[in-house]
């Protein structure tokens, strides 16, 4: 298992199909998150919970680049156009930038754009998403 930082890090996406390596476009930050939601199992009269229940899974992330009017990725798309509209995608991530490892977020709506302008500093804008499945290929 190896340790990577994060500028060698690829982040691709493409609708109806996973995405390659070659579909990878420049990104500044990337967010992953899964959520097992674990609910405790409580009795009356005891304080300590009697059992763990596996809850819904909850998988969410963003993409944030520097601000282009040009398409993302292999997804055809503005990232404010993947943002309203009701495509569904798959998201690859390549942590060694390379073609393996790969994590695949699939079944992914995005759901969310933003756009920052600092006064010292470059446009940005990130999109944020959920999706239904992760994937691990090593």
């Amino acid at each position: 298992m190896g340790t990577y930082h994060g500028s060698q890090v690829k982040i691709a996406v493409k609708a109806g199909s996973t995405p390659a390596y070659t579909d990878a476009d420049a990104t500044t930050d990337f967010s992953l998150d899964y959520s097992g939601d674990l609910e405790e199992i409580y009795q009356h009269g005891d304080r300590d919970p009697q059992e763990l229940k596996e809850g819904h899974v909850a998988i969410s992330g963003s993409i944030a680049r520097n601000f282009k009017t040009g398409n993302f990725s292999a997804a055809g798309m503005t990232f404010h156009a993947m943002a309203t509209g009701a495509t569904e995608f798959h998201v690859a991530i390549f942590p060694e930038g390379d073609a393996l490892p790969k994590i695949d977020c699939e079944d992914v709506k995005f759901s969310g754009w933003s756009l920052k302008a600092p006064l010292k500093g470059v446009v940005q804008e990130t999109c944020k998403f959920k999706g239904l499945a992760l994937v691990l290929t090593e």
